[in-house]
């Protein structure tokens, strides 16, 4: 494999990005989400907030201090971007 010019030049990739900041942020993550037409602000599915009741209840959980640390006022107002993180965690805690 041959090595082009421009694939040695030095300097960050990101031309918006200087050299002082970090590499990647929460942002770029909920930007690059949009860009793909993913809304991560949306609410989740009616069978996704099912399954969330089904662990809470499961797992004797305090819906209260879940919503508060998933950022939301009840479960089927939970944005989509944590549901993966509130599943898991759910599971988690579950299989204990």
């Amino acid at each position: 494999m041959e090595i082009s010019e421009s694939s040695c030049r030095s300097g960050p990739s990101n031309p918006r990005r200087s050299a002082n900041q970090p590499r990647s942020t929460a942002d770029d993550d909920a930007e690059s989400a949009m860009l793909r037409g993913n809304d991560i602000t949306a609410p989740i599915s009616e069978e996704q907030a099912s399954q969330i009741k089904r662990l809470l209840e499961a797992t004797s959980s305090d819906v209260d201090k879940f919503c508060g640390v998933f950022r939301c006022s009840t479960v089927d107002q939970m944005q989509a971007q944590y549901f993966d993180k509130a599943f898991k965690a759910l599971n988690s805690k579950a299989s204990k």
